[in-house]
């Protein structure tokens, strides 16, 4: 039960998976501009196959092995990427 002297719950409010910390504003921008960075490579490697780019909350797919090795490889270095922002 929360009493008036107890600090509000905070939601909406992205975190460190790992810490529960809050992230800092500079971490917030590196992650957005790394998203941006990313919707961009995947753009291009749709553009590339001629694939159409899908939907919001739609995962993005590929025809041909390679762009699918390609599609992987970008997602790995995507979450080694957003794992070092963080830290």
């Amino acid at each position: 039960m929360i009493n008036p002297r107890d600090t509000p719950p905070r939601f909406g409010i992205p975190v460190d998976i790992e810490t529960g910390v809050p992230l800092t504003d500079m971490q917030m921008a590196r992650l957005h501009k790394l998203n941006d960075a990313a919707e961009l490579l995947y753009s291009v490697l749709h553009e590339i196959e001629g694939t159409q780019m899908p939907g919001l909350m739609e995962d993005h797919v590929f025809q041909t092995r390679r762009m699918r090795e390609a599609s992987l490889c970008l997602e790995t270095a995507l979450l080694w990427a957003r794992r070092a922002v963080v830290q």
